[in-house]
């Protein structure tokens, strides 16, 4: 069983990323986490796009926000 975390990562005008993703990707790895896929998301007023990072890592069992040693994946980009 796997846990997955999501990074979104925005586009400028350019088409330039408004994010480091490689810094983003050594966060995660430093934490556990794999890049298991990159995903190309459109926009939706056309003017840029983005990728969605997918991170995975084993999962330790379920999951319970309410558990005590629960710590909720990374969010590098301040969101």
């Amino acid at each position: 069983m796997y846990e997955y975390a999501f990074e979104l990562v925005p586009f400028t005008l350019l088409l330039k990323p408004k994010v480091d993703y490689a810094e983003v990707t050594r966060q995660y790895a430093e934490q556990g986490w794999r890049l298991a896929h990159v995903v190309s998301v459109p926009s939706n007023e056309g003017n840029g796009q983005a990728i969605q990072l997918v991170f995975e890592r084993p999962s330790k069992g379920p999951q319970d926000v309410t558990r005590a040693d629960y710590q909720a994946p990374p969010n590098f980009n301040g969101r």
